[in-house]
């Protein structure tokens, strides 16, 4: 073969395998510069060439453990009605996640998926009260705040009492709180879920004032559940032919 069509083909050659080597990073750098550095787009992108996100996960269960609170009734828990608003670290729901951005330092964790409803976001920063290591967690549905939550990694029992009284102090006139779990419904349509699991002492804060966010969630909640549901079913049903 000629030398004038072996260097052109060789060059060729060479071209396209340098292509092949940099289309990850260049696929990579265009869904950053594109989506932006915090989008599930260019998170999504990132794990299909790294195998991870670029950022800590911030929650590794699913988003559907984090709503089940407010959703599913329990006989041993308390509920009340205050007649204060109910804030979120005094962030108003609905804030976009650029404003949360703004007024809180960079967060250590994320979260970004693309859930079949919505666009799910989660930012997480790390906190100290009392003794006790304290997550702050910010929840995004198509980029507005929807849910924010404090975790207490092993409380001691007398610094959970004095959260949980600080709690009926500011939204229940002092009323003494015997419980670590509850439920407070307030003004605003706003519901604070405090739970405890034994090793965690959870915060929740949810906003229900916003009915496209409830609509999704809702329907988040009913396909999520009635999903276990099908899987139960089918697997009593194969039980029932076997026993």
């Amino acid at each position: 073969m000629p030398l004038q069509i072996l260097i052109p083909a060789g060059a060729a050659i060479i071209v396209i395998i340098v292509l092949i080597r940099i289309y990850p990073l260049l696929h990579i750098f265009i869904s950053k510069l594109i989506f932006g550095k915090l989008s599930s787009r260019y998170i999504a992108t990132y794990k299909s060439y790294a195998g991870q996100s670029p950022y800590p996960y911030c929650i590794k269960d699913d988003f559907i453990n984090h709503i089940a609170g407010f959703y599913k009734e329990t006989n041993n828990r308390k509920e009340f009605e205050t007649n204060k608003d109910i804030l979120f670290q005094d962030i108003p729901f609905g804030t976009k996640t650029k404003g949360i951005l703004k007024s809180n330092r960079k967060p250590f964790c994320i979260n970004a998926n693309r859930l079949e409803l919505f666009d799910l976001k989660v930012f997480g920063y790390r906190d100290q009260m009392f003794t006790s290591d304290l997550k702050k967690y910010f929840f995004f549905v198509n980029g507005e705040f929807a849910l924010g939550q404090l975790t207490f990694k092993s409380p001691l029992p007398e610094n959970m009492k004095e959260i949980v009284g600080v709690i009926g102090k500011k939204y229940l006139n002092n009323s003494k709180m015997d419980s670590n779990n509850f439920i407070i419904r307030g003004k605003n349509s706003e519901v604070l879920l405090c739970e405890y699991n034994g090793f965690h002492l959870s915060i929740s804060y949810l906003s229900r004032a916003f009915p496209h966010i409830n609509e999704m969630l809702d329907n988040y909640w009913d396909a999520s559940t009635n999903l276990s549901f099908g899987k139960q079913s089918s697997f009593e049903a194969e039980l029932m032919e076997k026993l």
